[in-house]
């Protein structure tokens, strides 16, 4: 067998090692963002009356259902803190 080695030129390399960069770098954002919107879940201090709203969060089977639910009583009460904070 008889193979031929071609070396990459000083430019080949580099722009092979920017596209591997690259595709690196959006293979980890990609990935990152599938678990940027799911792991957000919404924490409320126990006793506290969002914490007491939030207990009905709990009836819906689907988690992304559970999740909507929270995210919607923490909008809720960052603009109940924003309208306090204007007054």
């Amino acid at each position: 067998m008889n193979h031929d080695f071609h070396f990459l030129s000083p430019l080949e390399r580099r722009c092979l090692l920017v596209a591997g960069m690259a595709a690196g770098t959006a293979a980890l954002a990609a990935a990152l963002m599938l678990f940027d919107d799911d792991g957000r879940t919404p924490w409320f201090a126990p006793g506290s009356p969002m914490a007491s709203a939030a207990e009905h969060c709990e009836r819906p089977s689907a988690p992304e259902a559970r999740h909507a639910c929270l995210r919607r009583i923490a909008a809720a009460s960052a603009a109940d803190a924003v309208a306090l904070a204007g007054r």
